[in-house]
């Protein structure tokens, strides 16, 4: 399993489900599906099975095993 940390760049698959919770931590108040696969930034350490996400200019939590580490050599490739 990858291990993610605060400032990385992570790419998650199309079907993904992005959940909120209540400040408890207790119970799901908003959810969301990744319709295409796409890329989040990492906002922190892993929670559980969760890690703290920016998706769409919001913060979520994501499941790790959603997440999957980006080819560095594919993006530097791509850029220039």
């Amino acid at each position: 399993m990858t291990m993610f940390k605060k400032g990385d760049l992570a790419w998650t698959p199309s079907d993904t489900t992005l959940i909120k919770l209540d400040e408890f931590g207790e119970s799901v108040i908003n959810w969301c599906r990744v319709v295409v696969p796409t890329h989040v930034v990492v906002l922190g350490e892993p929670d559980g099975p969760y890690q703290e996400v920016l998706y769409r200019s919001e913060k979520w939590l994501a499941r790790t095993l959603d997440m999957y580490e980006i080819n560095k050599e594919e993006v530097s490739s791509n850029v220039g």
